[in-house]
């Protein structure tokens, strides 16, 4: 009798261990999938080896058994049964699990290089940054790639959002860039433009950009 219970209470004890994998894989964030992985494939292999020994008990040849004992004795074989589906299906999980973080793996967002090769690399094309976005009216991503070091976006709304400039800026139908100039400085350059506007009117200035050399972030300093 001590025998079945002892056995019972390993089973009982195999049983909730299973439940509770599953229960931890189906939880996990994403972020530590792979560590969980191999505690769970960990988890697998004892659990193969607890349920083969299990399988395997029987009592002893001379050992007389009531109809209690063989009723516990069937009862544990169906638990060691059922063991054996639920570790198959914990196995079964992982591998899916595995297939599911590789896919993520080989579909990954955008690298910070390649946004960064799409940033500006002369002062022509900073210009043309420039313009597309204040004529999209988006202070904030302005601010962001092109503001100064040191003026604060307050600055920018005042000079940018206010009714005058934005029909200014609606009112133009097409920019045309010359060749860049130094102005004060190896890392500072005027960028001639000419506006056309919508009217048919033209007007023909110099926009002020610089560059940070550590950063190679390009900045508007003036000229709209």
């Amino acid at each position: 009798m001590a025998w079945s219970k002892s056995q019972t209470a390993l089973g009982s004890i195999i049983v909730i261990g299973v439940i509770s994998s599953v229960v931890i894989l189906q939880n996990r964030s994403r972020g530590g999938l792979n560590a969980e992985n191999d505690a769970l494939r960990r988890r697998v292999e004892t659990l193969q080896t607890e349920n083969e020994r299990l399988s395997h008990l029987a009592p002893q040849p001379n050992a007389q058994l009531d109809a209690g004992e063989s009723a516990e004795l069937l009862r544990l074989r169906g638990e060691v049964g059922l063991l054996r589906r639920q570790a198959d299906e914990l196995t079964a999980s992982l591998a899916k699990a595995q297939n599911t973080q590789s896919g993520r793996s080989e579909a990954r967002p955008e690298s910070p290089s390649r946004v960064a090769e799409e940033y500006p690399k002369t002062p022509e094309a900073a210009t043309e940054r420039i313009f597309d976005t204040l004529l999209q009216g988006d202070i904030q991503k302005f601010f962001t790639n092109f503001g100064e070091p040191g003026v604060p976006k307050e600055v920018y709304d005042k000079l940018f959002n206010t009714d005058s400039v934005k029909g200014y800026l609606a009112n133009i139908e097409t920019i045309s860039l010359g060749s860049p100039t130094n102005s004060f400085g190896s890392n500072m350059w005027f960028v001639p433009y000419r506006i056309r506007f919508k009217d048919g009117s033209e007007k023909e200035l110099r926009l002020h950009v610089a560059q940070d050399p550590r950063s190679q972030k390009w900045f508007f300093k003036g000229g709209i």
